[in-house]
């Protein structure tokens, strides 16, 4: 059972690692535009359905 439980954590690690080499920079990007967003008074709007729904409450609540 420990074998399986560190195959999935190398797995999730492994994903998390590619999006960062392939996707970093514009996530980076993203993230200076919508703290820039919100210092100027913005709205930034939030939306999902089912989990995603929890995970933008979750997020937005960050921001706050």
């Amino acid at each position: 059972m420990q074998d399986v439980i560190r195959r999935s954590f190398a797995a999730s690690i492994g994903a998390k690692e590619r999006f960062d080499e392939e996707h970093g920079e514009t996530l980076a990007h993203v993230a200076r535009l919508v703290a820039e967003a919100l210092a100027q008074g913005h709205k930034i709007l939030l939306f999902g359905n089912g989990g995603s729904a929890s995970t933008a409450s979750h997020f937005a609540a960050g921001l706050s």
